[in-house]
């Protein structure tokens, strides 16, 4: 832990009054009334999903020489561990997130020991006579700084995105992608591909539904029409018929993403 800064002389030296006394008392109070405190990950624990997190400014605190100067004594808080990470869900499903070294967070500390709690007992007295004590921190992660702030802040939409990777972006439209592919152009590329193909399929059945034979026999005539030539002409109508919904799809797509 580094070594305290040590302020002198920020209060009346010697012959405190009774207020000079009190107010120093009230400050100290305040002072060792944790509430919230900005801190900063250190390490996370996966399979707990807890974190050692460091208070991300100096503790403050009061002393008095043997003749009477105060002193402002300025010092690292000691790391925390075990500090339960919050991750926002409810009955079945979670939403999770990377939590690295570094990442800001504040500290809400509990008012009682949350000891019986986190071992999964609930409904049971408090067994330790402590409050509001930097031992009972649970972290929520997200809080930043100006020096951390997120780049490229989309302020019309809600947005879910992993950097340099994913997002998922909802407004009046939904908009999904990578950093090389956007979902909307590949499944218009996808319905663009199966109009061409339903074209190829309808030629087919008007070819095949078309199709005449040479009589092999001297003097021989043309044949008829194939006997099945309704059942194909049917196909085509179906093939038809998914050609309009491919049509529709593609519109629709269009409609629903960016």
């Amino acid at each position: 832990m580094a070594q305290p800064e040590i302020t002198q002389n920020q209060f009346p030296e010697a012959d405190l009054s009774l207020k000079d006394l009190l107010d120093i008392w009230r400050k100290q109070l305040l002072l060792d009334l944790s509430c919230h405190h900005l801190a900063t990950i250190e390490e996370f624990f996966p399979d707990t999903q807890t974190a050692t997190v460091q208070i991300s400014y100096k503790k403050t605190r009061f002393t008095q020489d043997s003749v009477g100067n105060m002193s402002t004594i300025y010092e690292d808080y000691p790391p925390l561990t075990e500090v339960p990470v919050v991750f926002l869900g409810g009955g079945p499903g979670a939403l999770t997130f990377p939590v690295e070294q570094g990442d800001q967070c504040i500290l809400l500390i509990n008012d009682r020991a949350i000891d019986t709690w986190y071992s999964g007992s609930n409904g049971q007295p408090v067994p330790i006579s402590r409050y509001h004590a930097l031992a009972d921190a649970i972290a929520l992660i997200g809080v930043r700084s100006q020096n951390t702030v997120l780049s490229d802040f989309d302020a019309d939409r809600v947005r879910l995105y992993y950097q340099d990777g994913g997002e998922i972006t909802l407004g009046d439209k939904v908009g999904i992608q990578n950093q090389d592919q956007n979902l909307k152009d590949l499944l218009t590329q996808l319905c663009s591909q199966l109009t061409t193909l339903n074209g190829y399929l309808q030629t087919l059945v008007t070819q095949t539904a078309a199709i005449t034979v040479t009589g092999v026999t001297p003097g021989g005539g043309v044949s008829g029409i194939p006997a099945n030539a309704a059942a194909i002409t049917a196909i085509s109508t179906n093939i038809g018929n998914v050609s309009t919904s491919i049509s529709q799809i593609s519109t629709d797509l269009g409609e629903l993403l960016e």
